[in-house]
């Protein structure tokens, strides 16, 4: 073999072998970042998942705790409720999205729902209505009593108001008991359910609203009022008494101390106050006009069969009436017919009163 020929295999095999080392470079190039990236992708990777599942969840959780856009609806949510049966109610009357989303908030928080009636919104957030659900500020409904009402008539205004028990309500205000617990001194609370405006959680126990209505009534008759009855010779029952007639006889403001001056000077006379309310009351229905024949209604209430004061209030009197008694008018009317416009004619004798009587019927033929 010749110089040449070792030369060019020298050459052959020197690239041969510098070949060898550059594929073999390439290769470990290729393998050593593979093996690094492998390294660090592994908890790479699970971080990654964890973030994407995370971020799903808080997705899912914006959507879910959408409000649904329900108009404002009336809960009950009942004593021993579960979480689960809440979200049940408040699925059904359409006010969430998610029943799975509002217990995920139950289990979270650590707050308790309360048990109660609310006014919820659809137009709340999910959370919103878990956390006024918490915080137990139940629905109340705003209702008026006005004066002049008897027991029965506040009872059913309050049963289609408040959703109060109407029955179980009279039974508790005719427990003498009860009545006396509350510092009346009377056998019922009749004249005592002072008449105003209130607000009332819906569902109100007959205990709280009764409550509630007598504490006003010794609010807005404090004991320094009633000393004024015994300048009368009066009790402090025997005004109410006289007040809710007071009430139902007077039409306008002015006329109340007249009129309560009429019946308090009967009183002394020893005359029957002959008040057509009383028998009214006796009779338990309303009539524009009485005739000979209802003036003679059997009753204790009727005080044109019998004198004095009837057995108790006929209705629940204002506080007006209640003054109107303690401080009457300085007058000696013994009589009074009505117009018919809502203000009365007064008379000294009987001679004049009926002189009034056929003067107002002159005005009114139809009478």
């Amino acid at each position: 073999m010749g110089r040449g020929e070792r030369f060019l295999n020298f050459v052959l095999a020197l690239i041969l072998v510098l070949t060898s080392a550059l594929l073999m470079g390439v290769a470990l190039l290729l393998y050593l970042p593979l093996r690094i990236l492998r390294f660090f992708f592994r908890p790479l990777s699970a971080l990654l998942a964890s973030v994407a599942l995370v971020l799903g969840a808080a997705l899912w959780c914006v959507l879910v705790d959408r409000p649904t856009g329900r108009a404002p609806v009336l809960v009950e949510v009942p004593r021993g409720a579960t979480a689960s049966q809440v979200a049940e109610i408040l699925d059904e009357r359409g006010l969430i999205r998610s029943r799975r989303f509002f217990l995920i908030l139950s289990r979270l928080s650590k707050e308790e729902i309360k048990a109660g009636a609310y006014e919820v919104d659809g137009r709340w957030p999910t959370h919103r209505i878990f956390k006024e659900l918490c915080r137990g500020k139940p629905y109340t409904v705003r209702v008026t009593i006005p004066e002049g009402l008897t027991l029965r008539q506040i009872a059913g205004i309050l049963q289609h108001k408040v959703g109060t028990d109407s029955a179980a309500l009279i039974s508790l205000a005719t427990d003498s008991s009860f009545v006396r617990s509350l510092g009346i001194p009377a056998p019922t609370l009749e004249g005592y359910l002072f008449p105003d405006t209130y607000r009332f959680p819906w569902r109100s126990s007959p205990e709280a609203v009764l409550r509630a209505m007598v504490e006003n009534f010794h609010r807005a008759i404090p004991d320094t009022v009633w000393r004024g009855a015994e300048a009368l010779g009066i009790t402090p029952h025997q005004v109410v008494i006289l007040a809710s007639i007071v009430e139902k006889e007077a039409m306008v403001e002015y006329e109340r101390p007249i009129i309560a001056s009429v019946f308090l000077r009967r009183l002394r006379l020893g005359y029957p106050l002959q008040s057509c309310a009383t028998v009214l009351y006796a009779m338990g229905k309303h009539k524009a006009h009485l005739n000979e024949h209802d003036l003679h209604f059997p009753s204790p209430y009727n005080t044109y069969l019998h004198r004095g004061l009837p057995p108790g209030p006929i209705c629940n009197p204002g506080r007006a009436s209640i003054l109107a008694v303690l401080h009457p008018a300085k007058e000696e009317y013994l009589y009074f017919v009505s117009k018919g416009d809502g203000t009365h004619i007064f008379s000294r004798s009987y001679r004049e009163h009926l002189r009034a009587k056929r003067m107002v019927r002159r005005m009114t033929p139809h009478r």
